[in-house]
Parts: structure tokens; sequence; C-alpha cells
């Protein structure tokens, strides 16, 4: 074209010499005739309001085309989605195929000339707009792939000449502009002629497209390019365009500006959404922007194309995919490199987590990786699909409305968590099965899987992200590492991602043992580390703030003693440290934490302080696995706010505040911070009550007319009335914790939305928020403290401190005015005359306090209160101690005088499955740990007892520190497991009832008595001990293994509580007493077990004289031994059981008959002689049976003929009758005839030979059935192939329309095609095609429409359906039909009322499977139908209750 030709349009010029030069190269070679035509520089505004910048549309006679103009010098490698970039200096940079994006642009551009005038009525007459890539340095080479060429071009030859070799791959951009030649692929060309070229200039012309320059300001920074562009889909979510942005004025300030797009025309609900997404991400991430590793807005600023976002810009800032591509990276990253990396983003997750935020979509799209000055930058971005926890009510609350699907990058559906799209899915939980998917990312370079599809079918077939382990044990603890991570499970995951740290901690000293002679620099100290020449051993960090990160120490220098290393992030931060440091020393104070040494120590630079740890008890032998909860998750204030906190509590921590707020005062230091976050919750005192202690002093000197510096919603908002900091400033921040703790939310002035600073708006007190009995108290004391006037707040915290005591006297007092004298001490309690299981609580003596407590618990009535289980009455959260034992000798005294409605247990519990998760599955690395777990928990089926550390490290064949670490994560997953709760309340509720005091034999015992095994409840007798599922004896001995596994456990996580129920000592590994821990009232649990340990000398004492005692003499002998005083006085029989439970060599029978275990059989048939005497006729199994009843711990007896002599030897007439089978008294023959008439079956088995375990494995299954007729919903019975037809018939017994799924789908096929198109033939040629073809697919589409109808007449059926028969649900993929059923069934229109799909599937498999492939479902939507209930065992007895 001419220079002067009106066939070129330059909408603007450009500002680079390169993109100058390729437009004047296609200006020079391009035809100067219709229908060509070019528009160079210009932007344009899609339909959904994204801005795009276009370097060229070109309409040609072979097509209209948008030109990516891309001048790079060197070379160009890359496939279709990422290219590499290596400049002639032997530089490398990676970048996404610009391809991807022009194809965008050229979309949207095509939709945009579609609405013009032009073809608005002609859309389908816009032609399509390719995309070209034009690569115009003359001396480029180019190695990318076939894929990466795609409409890929480089600069033409001169005429007569061949392209280069570096560039001959790709061919010159002219010839592709203007050939008629079929393209790439084959296919013609559309050949744009004159009028078609016309419109097509109209059209543009129409458009609206503009200079580049226009609408590129936002606020004071100018658009400089567009850095990301992220689609949504546009029914639930918003799209956003990052683009980098300079000052206008201000030379090298960058900024990343993300905009949420809003169309032209967009509606009230799309701007909103817009806006709520920019909002939800400043919001959620304003409290968290100060730390690095947080890509958090610095603004919210609105723009004419929608909400705008301004970020901080690092250049070269990539990606973590990206970044982790580049060679340079991927060649030099080690071990420690990519420990370190999934560190950083951990630590910054664990950050967020502590302050209730959430990501909900991390992936290595969302993880920016750079360097600043000279420094590996790792930060997490796109938090604008996460959540904020609100505290706005006792439940928390989402706050985040958009989906989540909507929001989050590309790549996030392969890191996100199975149970993402839940509505009640823990978003803690979802944030930690992204990081065990980054993980396997960061060790691998490969995502989870290749697809979401994907991704669920490995989670479906191993319950868990696997990554290939070569065998070595590097890949065997990642992978253990990210299973644990990515447990299908959330409540087997780590509770949040602090306890990822933890768990890391562990990773990183398996894999990289720290140099056992230089140290580590501070910031990579981790567990195992030494710091300060060897003074401090490291146990973890426990913390990490925006100005430093916090290290759990021992100081050997001090006796071993535990306190916490404060370290400067950077020595830039080092004065902040000093300043700390001079305003701690010389306080003193229980409520406030303490400098241990008056000056900054300096590790390698970095300042730090060294303060008291504030979980410490001041025992410097707590070794690692006492500390490790300590570690993991360090507890402080705000993990309770929100939580309910009784009165007794929340005056206690009350007064710990302002008391230290109060010292600050009278020593003239500011804290300047306070917060939940600053207040750390630790035992303290005789009896380990929890109390407050204030730490983090990091603000105490910054100078008062910095009245920002703090924390919003705890800085004092009328400070800019003062203009200067003050005391009343610190009083107001207090008063808003102690509001926090009372109502779990934060005080509001006005309707909460105008700035109570600049409109009047007063504060908002609702009485209802507070308990009743301490309501008006603490309204008039917040109505001080909070007042927006300091004149009328208190002068003083030691006011605030009188006013808070006195705004709980109320609550000391009784709630009633009974005519009691005084009123009840801790130790009695007066009933008053009456009182009946009806009698409303507020009836009698209780304190407020008491009332509160328990009508928070919904206990209302004296029934109520009897009917709960005392554990759970003495164990409601905020209650303490003074008020526990007013309500435990309350309930002692009801119980006395109205009667014992029952102490119930925890309801239903499976213990075999309870047991079971116990144990991490027993893959990679956790094979191990499995191995140690069961051997520990008494679950490996070896027998002996309680084994120890030591012992435990010799058995596997480990060492004893990693024995202590797997026990003490172990700890910390049984804490979190519900199950084991109960089971502690239980077992607390059990020793009550029992007088205080038992072996754990004997509660194991109870436990499995109180929750028999059901159907597939108990597990094999052992590993490798085989099935002992078919054996009665075997599944009650594991039955018990689990009962004991469950108790140990219990018994380990209690005793690390800051106040334990009930305590345990060991006093031989078969011997463990277990004491219940009476606060005040009765004895202490150690004086429980010291009477223990007297009784077991007394019994050993017996056994030494007698090998077997009369029950007499044995109760007499116990009773002589000195109980403590106060203790509740035992029945004989507990009393006996638990000394015997206790010795080694003792046992104890059904007669309390004392006996030394392992008797010997000529003893036990002796003392058993009575039995045996009158007996006319027996066989060795019956003398076997009597024997073992009366001393079932005693030596087998032997058989013939060693019998024979034993029983001659103690004087027994029994002869054997070889004939009969039997021995015969020869001193009692029965005449023949009365004893045919005499003869019977033995009891206790049925005489069809069926086990009564069996009659119930089968009964259970019979009534689940009969229940879930009643109860309605989805029910998939699974069994395996052989049995299917048999359970088919036997499920149509009951009241059921049988379906045949295969008849039904291919009817509806028929019927589809009932007019011959397409014809049968081609539906049977389509389906022997196969997957893959095209008749296949045209097949799924015939088969979609058959399933719809399929669906719509199961709808339309009414009562219960046996869906039997799936199989070609599964061969057509069409499993996803179970979950349109599901949402039938339980639609409230619907006739449908329940639903039983019968699934044959392999016997081993863990759920429904079909064809190999998994039937998405609940695991409480499934069951295997029982071999016995086939056999028809529940018909075989009765039994009680029911047949």
């Amino acid at each position: 074209m001419e220079p002067t030709s009106k066939r070129w349009t330059t909408v603007s010029d450009s500002p680079h010499d390169h993109e100058r030069e390729a437009l004047a190269f296609l200006r020079s070679r391009l035809y100067d005739r219709d229908p060509y035509r070019v528009w160079s520089n210009f932007e344009f505004v899609a339909p959904n309001g994204a801005l795009y910048e276009v370097d060229a549309l070109a309409v040609t006679d072979n097509g209209v085309h948008l030109i990516e103009i891309k001048s790079h010098p060197g070379e160009i490698g890359g496939d279709a989605t990422t290219w590499q970039w290596t400049t002639p200096e032997g530089r490398r940079r990676l970048f996404d195929n610009p391809r991807l994006l022009a194809n965008k642009k050229a979309k949207a551009l095509r939709e945009v000339l579609a609405r013009t005038k032009e073809f608005a009525k002609r859309r389908n007459e816009v032609p399509y707009i390719s995309e070209v890539v034009f690569l115009s340095d003359p001396h480029l080479k180019v190695t990318l792939s076939p894929p990466g060429r795609y409409q890929v071009y480089g600069r033409d030859p001169e005429k007569g000449e061949a392209l280069p070799p570096e560039r001959a791959s790709i061919g010159g951009i002219i010839e592709a502009l203007t050939s008629l030649e079929p393209d790439k692929s084959g296919r013609p060309r559309r050949r744009i002629d004159t009028p078609l070229g016309k419109r097509i200039a109209k059209a543009v012309e129409q458009a609206g497209i503009r200079e580049r320059s226009s609408r590129r300001l936002v606020g004071d920074f100018r658009i400089v390019e567009l850095l990301d562009d992220v689609e949504a889909d546009r029914d639930t979510g918003v799209a956003y365009q990052d683009f980098l942005a300079r000052h206008v004025s201000a030379t090298g300030i960058e900024r990343r500006l993300r905009v949420y797009p809003l169309e032209q025309n967009a509606t009230a609900e799309q701007r909103q959404a817009a806006e709520r997404a920019a909002r939800r991400e400043f919001e959620h991430l304003h409290p968290l922007r100060l730390h690095p590793g947080i890509v958090a807005p610095l603004n919210l600023t609105d723009h004419e194309r929608g909400p705008c976002l301004v970020f901080d810009h690092i250049p070269g800032e990539q990606t973590l995919d990206r970044w982790l591509k580049t060679p340079e990276v991927r060649d030099g990253l080690g071990m420690d490199d990519r420990l370190a990396l999934v560190r950083d983003v951990a630590e910054a997750i664990a950050y967020a987590h502590t302050r209730g935020v959430f990501h909900r979509a991390l992936c290595p799209s969302a993880i920016w990786v750079g360097e600043h000055d000279g420094k590996r930058t790792v930060r997490v971005a796109n938090w604008h699909a996460g959540a904020r926890v609100s505290t706005g009510d006792v439940t928390a609350t989402m706050t985040g409305t958009v989906h989540v699907e909507a929001l989050s990058g590309g790549d996030a559906d392969l890191y996100r968590a199975p149970e993402h799209a839940q509505p009640l899915a823990d978003p803690a939980a979802l944030d930690v099965f992204s990081l065990g998917c980054l993980t396997a990312f960061v060790f691998t370079d490969e995502p989870p899987a290749p697809t979401s599809g994907k991704l669920r079918e490995l989670l479906a077939s191993t319950g868990h992200v696997s990554i290939d382990a070569t065998g070595d044990q590097i890949d065997t603890l990642v992978a253990a590492f990210v299973a644990e991570l990515t447990d299908v499970d959330p409540a087997r995951r780590p509770k949040h991602a602090g306890e990822v740290l933890a768990l890391l901690d562990e990773l990183e000293e398996a894999l990289t043992s720290p140099d056992p002679v230089d140290e580590p620099h501070v910031t990579v100290a981790r567990r195992g580390s030494t710091l300060g020449d060897g003074r401090f051993a490291v146990l973890g960090r426990i913390g990490m703030g925006t100005t430093a990160f916090a290290l759990l120490v021992r100081d050997t220098a001090d006796a071993g003693r535990l306190a916490v290393l404060k370290v400067a992030r950077t020595p830039e931060q080092n004065d902040r440290i000093a300043a700390e440091a001079t305003a701690l020393r010389g306080l003193r104070h229980p409520t406030i934490v303490e400098l241990l040494e008056d000056e900054p120590l300096d590790l390698d630079g970095h300042a730090a302080l060294l303060v008291s740890f504030v979980g410490d008890r001041g025992d410097a032998e707590r070794d690692a696995e006492a500390i490790e909860e300590e570690v993991r998750a360090p507890l402080t204030l705000a993990a309770r706010i929100g939580e309910p906190i009784g009165a007794e509590l929340l005056q206690r921590w009350g007064e710990d505040l302002l008391d230290a707020v109060r010292y600050l005062e009278q020593e003239g230091v500011s804290h300047r911070d306070i917060k939940p976050e600053n207040l750390g919750i630790a035992p303290r005192g005789k009896h380990d009550q929890l109390h407050l202690v204030l730490f983090d002093f990091s603000l105490a000197g910054t100078p008062v007319d910095r009245i920002e510096a703090g924390t919003q919603g705890y800085l004092d908002p009328f400070l800019s009335r003062r203009g200067r900091w003050d005391p009343a400033a610190e009083r107001y921040a207090a008063a808003v914790v102690l509001y926090e703790m009372a109502t779990g939310t934060k005080p509001v002035y006005g309707d909460g939305r105008a700035d109570p600073t600049l409109v009047d708006a007063p504060l908002r007190l609702d009485p209802a928020l507070f308990e009743p009995s301490i309501a008006d108290g603490l309204v008039s004391f917040f109505e001080r403290a909070l007042a927006p006037e300091v004149a009328d707040r208190f002068g003083t915290a030691d006011d605030m401190l009188w006013a808070w005591r006195a705004a709980f006297h109320e609550a000391e007092r009784p709630a009633t005015a009974h005519p009691t004298p005084e009123r009840p001490g801790p130790t009695e309690f007066t009933v008053p005359s009456g009182t009946t299981t009806a009698t409303p609580l507020a009836g009698l003596p209780l304190s407020n306090r008491a009332l509160n407590a328990l009508e928070r618990e919904e206990i209302l009535t004296v029934g109520d209160l009897l009917e709960a289980p005392l554990a759970r009455v003495l164990q409601m959260r905020g209650v303490g101690n003074l008020t526990r034992n007013e309500l435990r000798v309350a309930v002692a005294a009801l119980r006395a005088a109205v009667g014992d409605t029952g102490d119930e247990g925890p309801g239903e519990l499976q213990l075999a499955e309870a047991a079971e998760l116990l144990v991490p599955r027993s893959t990679g690395r956790e094979a191990n740990r499995a191995v140690l777990l069961r051997a520990y928990l008494g679950l490996d089926g070896e027998g002996g007892g309680w084994p120890t550390q030591a012992e435990l490290a010799q058995r596997v064949d480990v060492t004893r520190q990693r024995v202590s670490q797997v026990l003490a994560s172990a700890r910390q997953r049984w804490s979190k497991q519900p199950t084991v709760t109960r089971v502690r309340d239980w077992l607390a509720s059990e020793l009550a009832a029992m007088g205080g005091v038992a072996s754990l034999a004997q509660l194991a015992d109870r436990l499995a008595d109180a929750f028999p095994p059901v159907a597939d409840d108990a597990p094999d007798a052992g590993e490798g001990a085989g099935d002992g599922r078919s054996d009665p004896l075997a599944r009650a001995a594991a039955h018990r293994r689990a009962a004991v596994a469950m108790v140990r456990a219990s018994l380990v996580v209690e005793g690390e509580r800051a106040a334990p129920r009930f305590v345990h000592r060991v006093l031989d590994p078969m011997a463990v007493v277990v004491a219940l821990e009476d606060d005040e009232a009765g004895p202490s649990g150690q004086a429980l077990a010291d009477f223990a340990s007297a009784l077991v000398d007394r019994t050993t004492a017996l056994l030494a004289e007698r090998t077997v005692v009369p029950s007499s003499e044995l109760v007499a002998a116990l009773r002589d031994v000195e109980a403590p005083e106060g203790a509740a006085p035992l029945a004989d029989a507990h009393l006996a059981e638990m000394a015997a439970s206790l010795t080694p060599t003792a046992a104890v029978n059904s007669r309390l008959e004392l006996y030394r275990r392992g008797l010997s059989a000529a003893e036990a048939v002796g003392a058993a002689r009575r039995a045996l005497v009158a007996v006319t006729d027996v066989t060795v199994e019956q003398i076997a049976a009597k024997v073992r009843a009366r001393f079932p711990e005693a030596e087998p007896l032997p058989g013939r003929p060693a019998l024979d002599q034993l029983l001659r030897d103690v004087d027994l007439e029994l002869r054997w009758n070889e004939q009969a089978g039997r021995y015969e008294s020869p001193a009692l023959v029965a005449d023949p005839v009365t004893s045919m008439t005499l003869s019977r079956h033995a009891t206790g088995q049925p005489t069809t030979g069926v086990t009564p375990v069996e009659i119930d494995v089968a009964a259970d299954f019979h009534d689940r059935l009969r229940r879930s007729i009643d109860a309605g919903g989805l029910l998939v019975l699974v069994t395996d192939a052989k049995h299917v037809e048999r359970a088919a018939d036997e499920l149509a017994r009951f009241p059921v329309t049988t379906v045949d799924v295969d008849d039904w789908l291919i009817g509806e096929i028929e019927r589809l095609t009932a007019s011959g198109r397409p014809s049968w033939d081609l539906v049977v040629q389509a389906d022997a095609a196969g997957p893959g073809s095209t008749a296949w697919h045209n097949l799924r589409r015939l088969i979609d429409r058959a399933a719809d109808a399929l669906t719509e007449r199961l709808a339309a059926t009414s009562g219960t359906v046996l869906l039997v028969r799936p199989g070609l649900l599964a061969r057509y993929d069409r499993l996803d039909l179970v979950g349109r059923w599901r949402d039938v069934v339980h639609d409230p229109g619907s006739p449908l009322a329940q639903l039983w799909l019968l699934v044959p599937s392999p016997a081993a498999s863990d759920g429904p499977i079909l064809s190999g492939r998994p039937v998405a479902v609940t695991s409480g939507e499934w069951v295997r139908v029982p071999a016995e209930w086939l056999r028809n065992a529940h018909g075989t007895a009765v039994r009680p209750g029911g047949t």
C-alpha cells in the first residue's frame, strides 16, 4: 500500500520502534486495492466490558485477520500454550503463546462487529476473524513445536529468495494474508469480495474502535499493557483483567490494576456482582496487607469500565507454573528450594487462616514468584474467590456469595477439594487440600491429574492424591505428606494451614537433617536446628507476622526452659524489635509476656527478643511430644471469639486483660495493639485454670501522632477528634475485646454504615446479646467504656476493673429465693421439697451462672439435667471449675432425691470403624506409621500390654525420636476426631458412676459391652492373622481390641488437656489405672491411683498364699486397704474386678473368686470338681466349657487320654465310653428310656447352625431396609455379581416397584428411533464402533435423550423403586444420573419416595463400582448386602425386640 493510501488507517501511532517497523513491512507488501483494508494500533471494548488493544486488523482477499506483532530478537521455542524466549545475551523468559490472547481478541471483535448496525439484522454474515501472530524480527530463530507454530508467521523473503532455515518452519506473513490456496489444514479460504469488504469497513467505523490512549487513565496511573485476562461464567461470576500501569508523574512507580469490566449496558445485578467481587477481595485482604507473602490490594477505586483494585507490582514476577518451567529454575531447584516454596505458601495461608480469611482457589496461577532485592519472593494472589468467617453470630458464616468456580483461575479445578461445591464445606479444609495438590505440583512439575474428571477418579480409587514414588525415601515421605493433606475426608486432613506447617516441620526434618556443626541461618531455622552457638534448640515455628516470626525454643542456658525467640524478618525491622524490648524491659506481671533477656540478641544480623512462652508450665523436662500441640496451633483468644464463653470464664479473662492494662498504665507503657490475636490462653495456678496473657508489644514505641497505628476494629475511632494517641485509646481497645468475648461481635454505632465521628450514631447495646444474669451490669459497663467522649468513659483502667467485677456481682447470687439460711457451699445442695423431673431448673437454688450455662445447652428441667450425660454437663464450653463443682453436687443430690433417669452414653458408636480412623492408611510412609500406631493402640493382635516408646521403637525398628513424632502427630489428629471426643465424654461419665477409679481393662470391657458390634463393624483379627469375620470369637476379640484402642487414644488426648477430667497411671504394661480428677470436692486422680496401686499390693500378697481365694476373703482383704479421704465407696464387684485387672498375675471370675492367671489345668479342675460330681454323662468339650466358665484365664484342659488321668487325680469317678463318645458316671446311670426323653440340644446355638452374630448381621440389614422405606431417599445396594440375581429376588419381596434400567433405557431408544431416523441398525453399528468414534459421539446424544426420558418416568413413579441391571449407564458414561435421581427423590413434590439401586460390585471395593466406574454417592447412601441376609439367617431365630 502507498504511504498515503486511504485503505490503511492508523488509529493511533505506536510508541515502539519495533512495532512501527513491523507495521511498515506489512504496509509495503500488502495490495493497495479492494477489498484490502488495514486498521493499526487501536483498542476496543468487548461486549463483556473487557478492554483489548489490537496491533493491526487486516481485510484481504482470503479473510479478516487480527494481527498480533511480536518482535523478539534471539530465539523463540515452545508449544501451543507456553513459549520460551532466549535473548541474544542468553537470558530466558517464559510467556504464554500470544496466539491464545489474539484468539480471544478476534472472537470478541467479531462479536462487536456483529452488533453494529451494518450486520445487526444478518449477524451470520460477519466473516470469521482469524488470529495471526507476526514474529517480525528479521534474524529470529524459530524452534517452535508444530502445535506452537499454528497461525504463527515471520517475514517473507525478498522476491526470488527463499526463507532462511531458522524461519522456514513458520512461513511468511504476507503469503498467509494474501494466498487463496487452502490453508495449512487443507480447508479452502473464504473469499472476501469488494462489497463485503466495504461492509466490514463500515462495521469497524460503527464499532467505536479508538486510539489506544483513550480510557487508559485510572486515577494517577496510565495503563501500559495487559498482563492477564481471566474469563468467568457470566451467569454466576465475573471476569477481570490485570494491567500494568505507571504513575503519570512519579517516575519508576508501577502498579498492577485489576479491572472488573462491565458491559456497556450492564444490568444492576451484573454491576453489583462485579462490585461485590472487587469489594470482597479488598475487604478480606485489607487486614493482611502488610504480610509480604500475600498480594493484597492497596486501594479500591471506581472506573468507568468497572471497579478497580490497585496492587503493587514486582517486575519479572511470574506465576508458579510458568516459573517452574524456566530451564534455570527447573534444572537448579533442589529439595530445600521446593520445601521452601511450599513453606512460603503455607505460611501465607496460615497467616490468613488465623485472621479468618480463606483462599478457596489455590492453584499455581494464584502463586506469584519473583525476585526483590536479590531474594526470591513468593506471594499468594487472586483472593477474589475467597471468604472470610464472620463473627457476627455465634455460628460462623461464610460471607461470599459468588460461586468459587466462577471466580477462580482456569487451572483451579485441578487443585480443588472434592467437597468444594458443598454448602457447608470447611474453607480451611479446602485450602489444606489445595496446599497438598500444590505440593505435588512443586515436587513433580505436574498437576495432580490431567483433568478434573481424572482427579475425581484418582480420589475415588486411592482416597487421596497420589504422586509417583520412585522407591527412594524422599519421594515416599513427600507422597505421604501429600496424601495426608488431600484425604477425601476433610476430617482426616490437618485442621488448618497452621497444622500443615507443623507437618511440614516433620517432613523437613526427615528429608534434610540440620548440619551438626554449622547452624543454619535464622530465617530458615526449623525443628531440630540450633541457634546462638548451640544455646537454643528449635522446636518449631509458631508464628509469622509482618515484621517478625516466632520460634519456640529450649534455652540450654536456662535449664532447658521453653521460650520464644521473636526474630525480625529482615534487618530493616531490627529497630522495631529493639523498641519492643524497651517496652517490655522491667515489666513483671502474670498476664503479660516476660522479657527474658534485657537486650535483643543478634542472630545472623537479625534482632531477636527472648520472651517467655505463653504455654510454659514451668516444666523444663517436657519433651517434643508434650509440646507438639502448642507448636501446631498456639491458642489465642481469637480462636475462642464466637464460641460461648460462660460468665465465670468471661469474668476471669476480663479481669486478666484489665489487670494487664492497669499495670501498663502504672508503668507508663503503651501496647497500642490490644486484640484477641495478641492475647494467649495459658494454664496457671494450682488447678491449671486458663488465663489470658498479653504479648506482641511491637507497636509500643509508635509516636503518639501516628493515630492510625494498630488494628482496625480495635482502634478508637474517636481518636481523630483528639489528634493524638492517649491511654483512653488503649482502654477502648480493651473494651472492644471484652465486648467481643461477651457477644462474639464487635460493637456497632448507629446502623453500622456511617462514620460515628461524623454523624450522630449512638452506641447500640442489645441486652439480649448478654447472659441474662449479667446483662444489666454489662450494658452499664459498655455504655461507659465505649462512650464516644473520653470524659464519659472510665478515667483509669483501675476504674474499669472494679466496674467489670461489679457487673458480675449479681451472677454470684442464687437465682431463686428459697428460705435457706445461706447459699449452699460447693459440697452441699438442698433439693426443694416437691421437686420432680418436670421442675424447671429456675426453681432450684442454682447460681445464675449455672442456669445460663445449662440454658445454652437447652437443659431446662430437672429431667433434662438428669438425662444429660454428666460428662456433657461438666464440660460445657465456657464453664469454669466453680460452676462445674456446683453442678456436680447438684446432680448428685437430685439423683438421690428424684431418681436417676440414666446417664446415657454417646449414642450409637461403631467401635471398629472409630478405631480404624485412629490409624492412617497403610500406604507409602504411612505404612510405617500405621504399624507403629496399631501396636501402640493394641490393634495389631499381638497381645501384651501398653508398649512404651522404647518398646515401640524396637518392635517397629525405628528411632525413639520417630516414635515420639508419630505419637505427637497422632494425638493431635485424635483430639479432633468426634468419636474420640465422644468416648472421652463417656469415660468421664462412666468413671463418675463407677466411683471415680477403674482399670483400663474394665473401661474397655464396659465400652465394648455398651456398644456391641453391628454388621461388618468388627475388624479382622489383626494384620496377618487371616480373616476373622466369619469366626464369632475372633470378631469378639477384635471388637474388644477396638474398645481398648479407643480407650488408650482417649486417655492420651485427655492427658494433654490443661484441665483433664481424668488421669491415668501405668502400673505395669498390662495394668493401667484411670482415675477421675475431681477439682475440689473429692480426692485427686493421683490419690485414687495410689489407692489402686495399694490394692494391687494386697492382691499380690493374697495370691502368694493361695491359688484360689474365696469371694468373702478377697473383699474383706481389699476393704482393709485405706481409701483416700472423700472417695466414693466402691461396690464389691467393682473393687474385686479392678484389683484383679490391675494385678498381672491375677484374675477374678463371676463368683468374685480370685485366682492366679494361668492356673494349672489340674488346679482348675480340682477347684471346679463340685460342678462335675453330679453329672451322669459329659463330653470332653462340656468338661472344658464348665472349667473355662469358672476360670476363663486358667490353662486349657488337655484332651484324652491325658484328661482321664487328670480326672482320676482329683477323685472324679468319670469313665470314658468309647461307643458313646463321652464320660459316664458309674454311680448315676440313668434308665435308657428316661435318658432318651431327657436328651436335649446344647443351649446357646440355633439348631440350624447359624450363629447369633450372623442372625444379628442379617436382621440389622433387614431393619435398615425397612427404615429406609420409611425415611425415603437414595440407597445404593452393593453385592457381588454372582449374588445379584438372588439379591434382586429377595429385595423384590418388599413393597417396591422393580425397574430394569437396561430394559427401560433400550425401550426409550427404540421409541426415539421408531421413525427410522436413525435406524436401529445404525444404532447397533454406532454402539459397535466404540468410544472415540463419530458414530459413538452421535449415539451418546441419543442416549442422553433416552436418559432424560427415563428420569422423567422415574419421577412419575410413586413409592419405592428398585432399580436393577444398570450396566448400560456405565457403558455410556451416564452414572451421573444417580445424582439427578437423588434430587428427584428429595423433591417434596415428587411422588417417588425411595430409590434402591442394586449394583454388582467387586467384594473388595470400598464403595459401589459399576464396570470399573465409581458411583458418586456419600458414605451414608450405600450399603453392602450381607451374605447372611441372602441366606435368610434372620429368619432362623427371634431376636429380642423384634423378628
